[in-house]
């Protein structure tokens, strides 16, 4: 069965969110789009974690992008 038009777009997006981690992480020295406030880039990748965890039948959040917001919700410097 071919996937829907939003399955294709959730798995693109997804897909994204995979390759382009480092605009979430606002600690990072290779991250120089990472202009936003700190709180604000992790707040953003929790939701898109936790709106790929809703999707049913379709791929939970990379496990890179959950791993990134776990290690930068416990960032001491993560106001």
């Amino acid at each position: 069965m071919n996937p829907s038009p939003l399955e294709e777009l959730f798995a693109g997006t997804l897909g994204w969110l995979e390759r382009n981690l480092d605009h979430f992480d606002p600690f990072s020295t290779a991250a120089p789009t990472a202009t936003h406030p700190k709180a604000k880039a992790v707040l953003e990748l929790g939701l898109l974690c936790h709106c790929a965890q809703r999707r049913g039948g379709l791929p939970s959040a990379p496990s890179g992008a959950e791993a990134l917001f776990g290690a930068l919700w416990r960032h001491p410097a993560l106001p």
